[in-house]
């Protein structure tokens, strides 16, 4: 029985689209034994998915020699370690137990040379032109490609002809979809943030087209007071719950399964939505869906200004450099309040 180690220490976005690793493996070599080596509170949620799924902690703080040892403690023998987080301790580590297991080692290409450029010719063009970037694949297209291709090499495929397109899908208990629309008001940099008064439109845009009859706000707890204004301006037979800083990576996957969609910024809970099989409405700013964080269900949709700063840097965690933030200040909503309308229907 194959033995697969999976590496991913990284944000919680990423390790949410890494899952597509899971998805492949279960589907394409059943029987293997998969271990899953990362950071909380991503363990959790891999645990709460995939309980089939062994889970280690690597410790940050940490010696190489300590982490390497997590590894050796976690199974007498793997056949494959795929390294998805791509960092030099990872590759370090991965290296190493590699050679001590005599095993196969792959990691795949993260487009981080491509990311830097792009933001550099955004840097350099500032505002004077509107530039169209050329789309990476999506991450975790990109990482299904290279797990498959791993596979393939060890001749562990049980599969002939195409293989099917793999997306990130975490398995919750749901009771099915309700009235509600889920609104994701926490992100990790508060640059990435859609302005206040924005939210405020779509609330209020909401209640007249009486778009559900239930509100779910989500987030962290520094978006709780946030959550709480936005819910005073609501009336009508709209009820709100607040659960900014309340809830799991578990607990928010379940409510976001149970909505007819999600309205979020750019962040983890975006991919998380789309992994337990709701829409999202995605709205960037200094950040670019063209990084290969775009959404990829059918029904959802990225809502952008076409402006040639953007996007700023690699992760939106800067400050606008003219000041002004345009990119959020002036970005239409009627494109996302519109799909909103028809995914209320």
């Amino acid at each position: 029985m194959p033995c697969i180690a999976i590496f991913r220490t990284g944000g919680i976005g990423d390790v949410i689209l890494s899952t597509v690793a899971i998805n492949i493996i279960n589907e394409l070599v059943p029987e293997a034994e998969l271990h899953w080596f990362g950071r909380q509170p991503t363990l959790d949620l891999i645990l709460a998915g995939f309980p089939q799924v062994r889970t280690h902690a690597f410790n940050p703080g940490a010696s190489y020699r300590q982490n390497i040892d997590v590894v050796r403690n976690a199974s007498e023998h793997f056949n494959l370690i795929i390294d998805l987080q791509r960092s030099a301790r990872t590759m370090i580590i991965g290296a190493v137990c590699a050679r001590q297991f005599h095993c196969g080692y792959t990691t795949w290409n993260k487009f981080s040379i491509w990311r830097s450029l792009f933001v550099m010719q955004s840097f350099l063009t500032r505002r004077r032109v509107m530039t169209r970037h050329s789309a990476l694949p999506r991450r975790h297209e990109a990482m299904a490609r290279c797990i498959t291709g791993a596979l393939k090499q060890r001749q562990w495929l049980k599969q002939e002809g195409p293989l099917r397109e793999f997306r990130p899908t975490i398995p919750v208990h749901s009771q099915g979809k309700k009235n509600a629309i889920a609104i994701n008001l926490g992100v990790l940099y508060t640059s990435k943030e859609l302005p206040f008064d924005k939210w405020l439109a779509i609330i209020y845009h909401i209640i007249q087209k009486q778009c559900c009859s239930e509100l779910y706000f989500l987030g962290d707890a520094r978006k709780h007071e946030d959550a709480a204004q936005l819910i005073r301006h609501l009336r009508g037979d709209v009820q709100a719950v607040n659960y900014c800083g309340k809830t799991t990576l578990s607990e928010a996957a379940q409510l976001l399964a149970s909505c007819k969609c999600t309205l979020t910024n750019d962040s983890a809970l975006s991919h998380l939505s789309e992994s337990v099989g709701t829409p999202v409405i995605v709205f960037f700013g200094p950040t670019h869906e063209q990084f290969g964080y775009r959404p990829f269900l059918e029904q959802s949709r990225s809502i952008s200004m076409p402006l040639s700063c953007r996007p700023c840097t690699k992760g939106g965690n800067t400050s606008c450099h003219f000041g002004d933030f345009k990119c959020f200040q002036e970005l239409d909503l009627q494109p996302a309040l519109d799909h909103l309308d028809c995914l209320a229907e």
